[in-house]
């Protein structure tokens, strides 16, 4: 199993053609706290992770900030989560 995370561009364009070519299932944890996320010439936009999904691959979401998430108090953690 292969994970990648943040929805950089080259995920889409690059490594899930390459999954699909040699079968391999993976899963893309997807964010929106890189700065300029809307560049999609840098991270995919939700048109392409949706595509990502119809695909076959996991769609997986990503804390707000990468916190740890067991060091986390209940409401930091849910605010992460929300």
């Amino acid at each position: 199993m292969f994970t990648f995370d943040d929805a950089t561009a080259s995920h889409y364009f690059l490594v899930a053609p390459l999954l699909k070519q040699y079968n391999f299932k993976a899963t893309f944890f997807v964010c929106e706290f890189p700065p300029n996320y809307l560049d999609s010439t840098k991270y995919m936009n939700w048109r392409q992770i949706k595509e990502l999904n119809n695909r076959g691959f996991e769609v997986a979401n990503h804390t707000k900030s990468r916190a740890a998430v067991g060091k986390l108090s209940k409401d930091d953690f849910l605010s992460q989560l929300n």
